[in-house]
């Protein structure tokens, strides 16, 4: 009978010593999910915030397409209008008006010029930093 009741306590012992362990490893597991848990928040945090940014980006970018768009067209309109005015001058219809007025859309078309470079750069510029 001695022997039944040793043998049961070691049992009990080797159980116990078992359920302890299994505890351990239950909340070493619970801790680290619990930083999984941390870790997938902050990481969805970010994810919106990148987001977010490529939204801002993507709109920037629109507005950069839709500026170059304008300037490209009133390149164009420019172009056009300078060809004329070299068509007239070729004809001999020059005056002095004329030629303020050339000078004018001359300087308009610098302005465009630039303007086109300028929008050219931020594309670029927001192609590269997207």
């Amino acid at each position: 009978m001695q022997a039944k009741l040793d043998e049961l306590l070691v049992s009990r012992d080797k159980a116990q010593s078992a359920m302890q362990k299994a505890i351990s490893r239950a909340a070493d597991a619970d801790e680290r999910s619990h930083r999984a848990c941390e870790q997938i928040g902050q990481y969805e945090t970010e994810l919106a915030e990148v987001r977010a940014e490529l939204g801002e980006r993507k709109s920037e970018l629109e507005v950069v397409r839709s500026r170059l768009t304008e300037a490209e067209n009133g390149w164009a309109k420019s172009k056009i209008e300078a060809d004329t005015l070299r068509t007239l001058t070729t004809a001999s219809l020059v005056s002095t008006d004329e030629d303020r007025i050339t000078r004018g859309l001359v300087e308009r078309m610098r302005a465009m010029e630039a303007e086109m470079a300028f929008v050219e750069r931020e594309k670029l510029r927001s192609a590269g930093v997207s």
